[in-house]
């Protein structure tokens, strides 16, 4: 690098030397600034200028580099690492390991620790029983006190066993008699000498102090038969050679554990890339093969009967099952797109007859629905109505019949729902009315005859209906009625604005059975109307959720209640459509408006 950087202090040409080095690492920038000072002190400022020009270019070049070439080509190695199996699995192991080391290593520690203190305890104890032993001879002809050569002696037992620190006889009043030397003996005065416990045995005695272990064992003198103590040996032994011990033993033991470790780790992991992320690294490269080319004839080849095996087992298999689909497949198409254009054939064929039958019943069912040519052609009444089915066909009915020879029927019905079911039970309602209906009855027990039929033929199914039946007396003027859980007629003059409602309040048709049903009566005057209408009317709904309502229903009355009965019902339609606005409707539409003439004086009708 010191080269490098000489030349291109001193040479042009050296440039091509300088890039071809490509010191791109960012350590290299501390030992730039370095060779700064030593070539400003060597070559003097002559060089220095061209130096810095050099290590600008220098620095330019290597923060393009980095960001072009370092950060695309290593950031996708770090999250393969990242995303591999392999690291995920050692990082596990390896954590796992780590932790059971530790654990183990501490337990170990207090074990092994334990047993070098009670090796070496024995060890010193050897030294002492040796110390009284020869003690022990020379006291058969001295005194404790007046024994030689004693330090002499304490420094060979020093030489022999170089894990004591110290070494003293003291007497049994703890004085101390013989040492190793001045300094120690000095030391061992002006420190508290340790004692040996009350739970002193015969033999040997260890005490713990601050930074040494001691042990103490005791002098004998034969007094006759019995023994006794005269004075105690002390051997010191430092607490830091038992722990140098401990840490050289667990040392070498975490070695030999750490060089097993990972030799463990490498065989396990040369185990797992062999049998488990080999065999997937070249399943997914296969996949990957399989899916851009798009062959299904490849087979997998990955060996074994372990779950990896099995995996390759399994995508064999669906790979010929692919193939098999594959080869088959325009011929599946073809045979599934003939199978639907023969389904939807016979389903359009389905739906044409339903649509001509559900246009046939509309037919019927317009048919039985009286209108502006089918209505009754009188001298005392005008008719009007206006009929609108949501569906082809709806659940609404109005209906003029004639009852003896000078009365008139006036029915509107709504059956509940819509559709066909709906109107199957309009034309059962119509027919049973025209059944039910006669001169010597009254509205209320016609009505109570028709909830009786209808009853028995509806009555376990979901469908009942409302129905409003009046009948106009042409002898009398009188108008009888009965509501059946319908919305109520409105008897008005457009001449002198007055508007009755009639109602008698009474239940629905086909719901039970054994209804009773009330009649009430009114006089009609002249230009009175009857205006019928059906819940499609009054409960109508705009965008706004606002509900067309009698409110509305009467001001149309009010403002459109003298135009002819069928301009009238027809303006009532319009209104409604016009609060609507476009919203979409939810009911059948049904309204009948009667004008009333002056009545003719008729024959009375025989009972």
């Amino acid at each position: 690098l010191i080269l490098a950087t000489k030349k291109i202090a001193t040479s042009r040409a050296s440039n091509r030397l300088f890039f071809k080095t490509r010191f791109f690492h960012p350590l290299f920038m501390v030992k730039f600034s370095l060779m700064k000072n030593k070539i400003s002190q060597n070559y003097g400022a002559a060089y220095k200028h061209l130096f810095h020009q050099k290590i600008a270019i220098f620095i330019k070049t290597l923060s393009l580099y980095k960001k072009s070439k370092i950060q695309v080509e290593t950031m996708p190695f770090f999250l393969k690492i990242k995303k591999s199996l392999k690291v995920k699995t050692t990082l596990i192991i390896v954590f796992v390991l780590l932790i059971g080391i530790g654990v183990s290593s501490g337990i170990n520690m207090i074990k092994v620790k334990n047993k070098i203190k009670e090796a070496l305890q024995r060890e010193i104890y050897a030294s002492g029983l040796l110390v009284r032993n020869t003690i022990e001879v020379n006291l058969e002809y001295f005194s404790l006190e007046n024994l030689s050569g004693m330090s002499e002696f304490f420094h060979s037992i020093l030489e022999s066993n170089k894990k004591l620190s110290h070494l003293f006889v003291s007497d049994i009043h703890h004085n101390i008699l013989y040492y190793t030397d001045y300094q120690s003996a000095h030391d061992s005065l002006n420190r508290p000498i340790h004692n040996p416990s009350e739970s002193f045995s015969s033999e040997w005695d260890i005490t713990e102090c601050e930074n040494y272990y001691e042990t103490i064992l005791p002098l004998f003198v034969l007094k006759g038969k019995r023994r006794e103590v005269i004075g105690y040996i002390h051997l010191g032994v430092e607490k830091k050679i038992i722990d140098q011990e401990v840490f050289d033993l667990i040392v070498s033991n975490l070695a030999v554990f750490i060089s097993s470790l990972i030799v463990s780790i490498i065989l396990l992991l040369f185990f797992i890339s062999r049998k488990v992320t080999h065999p997937i690294s070249t399943l997914s490269l296969e996949m990957k093969s399989i899916r851009k080319n798009m062959s299904f004839k490849r087979k997998l080849l990955i060996k074994g009967e372990d779950e990896v095996g099995e995996l390759g087992k399994s995508f064999n298999s669906m790979l010929e099952e692919i193939e098999k689909y594959s080869d088959h497949l325009e011929e599946l198409v073809t045979l599934r797109t003939e199978n639907l254009n023969a389904a939807n054939r016979e389903l359009k064929k389905n739906s044409d007859q339903i649509q001509k039958e559900l246009k046939m019943a509309q037919r019927i069912q317009l048919a039985i629905i009286p209108n502006q040519k089918t209505f009754p052609k009188t001298k005392e009444m005008n008719f009007g109505g206006q009929y609108s089915a949501l569906e082809d066909v709806g659940g609404d009915l109005y209906d003029i019949l004639r009852v003896g020879k000078n009365a008139y029927g006036f029915l509107m019905a709504d059956v509940s729902g819509h559709g066909v079911p709906a109107a199957l039970v309009t034309t059962m309602a119509k027919v049973s009315f025209y059944t039910n209906t006669s001169w010597n009855k009254t509205t209320g027990e016609t009505c109570a005859g028709v909830n009786q039929e209808i009853y028995n033929f509806i009555g376990d199914l979901e469908h009942y209906l409302t129905a409003y039946y009046c009948v106009f007396n042409l002898e009398t003027g009188i108008l009888s009625y009965t509501n059946a859980g319908h919305h109520p007629a409105i008897l008005f003059n457009p001449e002198t604005k007055k508007t009755v409602t009639l109602d008698t309040k009474d239940f629905f048709i086909g719901c039970l059975k054994n209804v009773e049903y009330k009649t009430r009566e009114i006089k009609v005057e002249k230009n009175d109307r009857l205006l019928l209408f059906t819940d499609g009317i009054v409960e109508a709904r705009n965008g706004k959720r606002q509900s067309y309502g009698y409110e509305r229903l009467m001001k149309c009355i009010d403002q459109f209640g003298g135009l002819p009965p069928s301009d009238f019902t027809a303006k009532i339609t319009e209104d409604v459509l016009l609060f609507e606005d476009g919203h979409p409707t939810h009911d059948d539409k049904a309204v009948l408006c009667i004008e009333f003439l002056e009545p003719l004086l008729l024959e009375k009708t025989e009972e």
